[in-house]
């Protein structure tokens, strides 16, 4: 029996799930809609490395005082 699986929540779903990742880590990160947004399009453009990707998710992190 195969299983079916509808991607297409995740995928409408991949910021939310990524920023509820990041805060139940214990990183407060910014929430604003544009950097995610972009971070994402590059993403799915294949345009960054893993290490792009940590340094914009790193750029990301709000800093406790």
């Amino acid at each position: 029996m195969e299983l079916l699986v509808d991607y297409r929540w995740l995928l409408d779903r991949q910021e939310e799930i990524l920023r509820a990742y990041l805060e139940a880590a214990g990183t407060l990160v910014d929430t604003a809609y544009e950097p995610w947004r972009d971070l994402v399009n590059d993403i799915r453009a294949l345009s960054l490395d893993s290490y792009a990707i940590a340094e914009r998710l790193r750029s990301l992190q709000i800093r406790r005082a």
